[in-house]
């Protein structure tokens, strides 16, 4: 169901940051994914201090577009591993086929 969205690429956003703001690019997502995946060798999800040991990480990086590539609830950021941060930010990207055929 993913297939339906067309591909514009980091150049058509990078000359438009004026109109959309700062958005994650594809290198800025593969950062995120770099970062979170140090995060998760720290961090434990049984830790009780693990959320704002993610809110102290997601703060770090100088680029606002890491930072929002970055989840903000540990609920999001457990499920970073499997999926990425880009799909963690576009949750509903992927559809069944029912849902396309209605």
């Amino acid at each position: 169901g993913m297939e339906i969205f067309a591909g514009y690429g980091d150049s058509w956003f990078e000359g438009r940051e004026d109109k959309f703001g700062p958005l994650p690019l594809s290198y800025d997502f593969n950062k995120a994914d770099k970062i979170m995946g140090k995060f998760w060798k720290i961090a434990k999800e049984t830790d009780p201090y693990a959320q704002d040991f993610l809110t102290l990480v997601k703060s770090l990086p100088k680029r606002p577009n890491i930072r929002m590539a970055i989840p903000s609830k540990l609920e999001e950021a457990k499920k970073v591993s499997d999926v990425g941060t880009a799909r963690i930010t576009v949750p509903n990207v992927i559809r069944s086929e029912l849902w396309l055929q209605e």
